[in-house]
């Protein structure tokens, strides 16, 4: 296996330890679907395939009922990074959304600092690196989304690298525009969930509408040629999630994915995990599944390997770094 590894498309709630959710779940009490480790891996059907997006989405509610207040959200942040480093991996950007981590009263900004402690901490333990992502959501209601990238905004300095748009990419999101711009206006940048269960044209309206320079997913962009043109011509990254995507059945097989026609047609694509626990897969586990199902050679996992450095917002001698460890 290459090493190092880099993952640009990672969700925090989705990429806790079963176990860490049934201690906080008992020590909180928190009433989760299954009190047990077996019962609550089926509950959530981890690593399972779900009938829909909008089916997946609901196990976040179970998620984040245990990231509610802030030793709980440090921990978490804290052993992603210590997961992180035993698959390998040694940048990351983690994506989350605040507002859906206050129900019990803490304020998003202690959300904000207790993610941030934990990853900070667990970066210098277990020497990962890592960059935030604030997410907002489709649904939501706009003045939800000023207040995440306000947040944002207000913690770059404190390693917020980015913000991103999540939720189900069939419902348009023009409103939420405006602040992404705002965004990029104070030196952030901008990936955007598009093109996963909606139409190809999202990947354009993301980034001529909203400034992202990555997309999450993309599965569906070669449908569209123009789409596909559009892609290579403004260099954008697209970070691919296969198990994930086939879990929730945007993409019928590894064999099929459009992530291998991306590679082959040197469009910039990454390979990444979205929810480890929930897609119950590692970084590990992704290149060894496209090792064998795509037949590649080393260059080829050095390429999608390298795709990530060069797409992601880490600081440029952030990326030196990463490149020399590629190569060495």
């Amino acid at each position: 296996m290459l090493k190092p590894l880099f993952e640009l498309h990672l969700h925090l709630d989705g990429s806790l330890r079963l176990d860490t959710m049934l201690d906080i779940a008992r020590a909180e009490g928190v009433a989760l679907p299954a009190m047990h480790k077996s019962g609550l891996y089926h509950a959530l059907r981890c690593g399972q395939v779900r009938d829909s997006l909008p089916q997946y989405l609901e196990h976040f509610a179970h998620t984040t009922a245990v990231m509610q207040s802030q030793p709980a959200l440090k921990r978490i942040a804290m052993e992603l990074m210590e997961d992180l480093a035993a698959d390998g991996v040694k940048y990351a950007e983690v994506r989350f959304m605040p507002s859906l981590h206050t129900a019990r009263g803490i304020s998003e900004d202690f959300v904000m600092g207790a993610v941030l402690d934990g990853l900070g901490e667990g970066g210098r333990r277990y020497g990962v690196r890592w960059g935030l992502i604030v997410c907002s959501m489709r649904h939501v209601d706009p003045e939800v989304t000023r207040r995440m990238i306000d947040l944002a905004i207000r913690y770059k300095s404190c390693g917020v690298v980015a913000v991103d748009l999540a939720g189900d990419d069939n419902l348009p999101a023009f409103e939420h525009a405006p602040h992404f711009l705002r965004a990029r206006e104070n030196g952030l940048h901008v990936t955007m969930h598009a093109a996963e269960e909606g139409p190809p044209e999202r990947v354009m309206e993301a980034v001529e509408r909203f400034g992202a320079e990555r997309i999450g997913h993309g599965v569906k962009a070669i449908r569209d040629p123009r789409v596909m043109d559009f892609v290579k011509r403004h260099a954008i990254g697209i970070e691919a999630c296969l198990t994930s995507n086939i879990q929730m059945r945007t993409a019928a097989s590894y064999e099929s994915h459009p992530a291998l026609r991306y590679l082959c047609e040197g469009v910039l694509v990454s390979l990444n995990t979205d929810n480890r626990m929930l897609a119950g897969t590692t970084m590990q586990r992704e290149f060894e599944i496209v090792r064998e199902r795509w037949c590649l050679v080393e260059e080829d996992e050095r390429q999608l390997l390298w795709n990530a450095i060069h797409t992601s917002f880490a600081p440029p001698d952030v990326k030196t770094e990463l490149y020399n460890a590629l190569v060495a």
